[in-house]
């Protein structure tokens, strides 16, 4: 329980800063652009494998795929320079959020699954602004509340 107490603190530090810094971005994964160089250490460390390491202690095959995919997002912040990295990135982003759903659902615990449903069909009828970071955002959420629950 300790691990996903941790990676909600992380997890939401990261946010806020950003959020208080530089106010909401078009997604978690552009906030590494508009950090300065002093602070671009909070995506890769804080973020990525600040959340994915930990992501990795759940004891489940899909949970650990899911942490080791956050990593490799932190490995790949800098997504717009080359086909490749964003590639990578792309890959990590989304199966790290789709791993721990599926793994939450297998697991007996569905509402994750059915709450990024939601959000995704508002997201995607544009009825959110910066829809990307809302998606990412309650995704996370929704995942650590989900082993939350799975760890009760």
């Amino acid at each position: 329980m300790y691990i996903v107490i941790v990676q909600v603190f992380l997890f939401s530090f990261y946010v806020s800063f950003i959020w208080a810094k530089y106010g909401i971005q078009p997604s978690l994964s552009e906030s590494w652009y508009i950090l300065e160089s002093k602070y671009r250490w909070m995506f890769g460390v804080i973020l990525c494998w600040g959340v994915g390491v930990l992501h990795l202690l759940h004891n489940t095959t899909l949970f650990f795929l899911s942490g080791a995919l956050l990593c490799f997002v932190g490995v790949a912040s800098d997504y717009r320079k080359q086909k490749m990295t964003k590639i990578v990135h792309y890959i990590g982003a989304i199966g790290a959020i789709g791993l721990s759903i599926l793994q939450l659902a297998i697991s007996g615990i569905y509402w994750p699954l059915l709450f990024k449903g939601g959000v995704t069909i508002l997201a995607f009828l544009k009825l959110l602004k910066n829809r990307y970071w809302w998606l990412e955002i309650i995704a996370f959420y929704s995942i650590l509340g989900g082993i939350i629950q799975l760890k009760l």
